[in-house]
């Protein structure tokens, strides 16, 4: 492994180390349009810390295509405790990129620092227009999608302490989602005799599941009981798959 980091920056790093028990790291990017502008929100495990919003033509989904992505705005600033992390925010009077990439700042990035949908975004970002015909257009498709079914895309992240979870839900308003965890291949019969480990609002979670595994995850709508390739993960093992296993898939 190659250091390039100046003595400062290691000093740094081996105290948010000691104070927090792990690295850095951002999720649950959001952006909402405001007149005048776009807010920019997200959420760090440290109350403190210096942060680079990068912007680009494509999804930043890879250390390689964060070099290639434009600086929008680095600043150190101090979030607001919610629940066991603190949210961030800044105003950006103009958003010129479909695609974002909040991350703290680092000498050098690898893949594992990119969570897609968490701290990157993987859907275009359109400025809204105040306009008519945008507003019965919302119209016309909020009718339409009262009987729709549920359009997941969940993403499961292993780290050395935590699973994450993320999705991304077609139409989010607010609503409340049921998380599962299962030790066998998710089924309906299953989901419904079981009982979620969360109900959230966000649309991540954090899970310290027992060590082992496999472990498979669900994500519904309320009481949508529906089991999909979209919305469920798995198999995971925590923190890491056994060798065995490893070996046994090669063969």
């Amino acid at each position: 492994m190659r250091f390039s980091f100046p003595f400062i920056g290691i000093f740094c790093a081996f105290c948010t180390l000691l104070l927090y028990g792990e690295d850095v790291y951002t999720t649950s990017i959001s952006l909402v349009p405001t007149n005048g502008g776009v807010w920019v929100s997200w959420m760090a495990n440290v109350e403190e810390g210096e942060f680079v919003l990068f912007g680009a033509k494509v999804p930043i989904l890879s250390a390689e295509l964060v070099k290639t992505s434009e600086i929008i705005f680095q600043q150190k600033v101090k979030g607001v405790p919610q629940q066991n992390l603190y949210r961030y925010g800044s105003f950006l009077s103009v958003l010129n990129f479909p695609y974002v990439a909040i991350l703290p700042v680092k000498t050098n990035y690898t893949d594992e620092d990119i969570l897609p949908v968490l701290n990157a975004t993987v859907v275009a970002y359109v400025p809204e227009k105040k306009e008519e015909v945008s507003f019965q257009v919302k119209e016309v498709s909020t009718e339409e999608e009262t009987p729709s079914p549920i359009l997941f895309q969940v993403k499961g992240n292993v780290f050395r302490d935590r699973v994450m979870l993320s999705w991304f839900f077609d139409g989010y308003k607010g609503q409340e989602f049921a998380v599962y965890r299962l030790s066998v291949p998710p089924q309906i019969g299953v989901l419904r005799t079981s009982r979620p480990i969360a109900r959230v609002k966000e649309t991540w979670y954090e899970d310290m599941p027992p060590v082992g595994g496999p472990y498979y995850y669900v994500v519904i709508q309320e009481n949508e009981f529906q089991v999909e390739e979209k919305n469920s993960v798995g198999p995971l093992w925590f923190p890491v798959e056994p060798v065995t296993n490893r070996v046994m898939g090669r063969e």
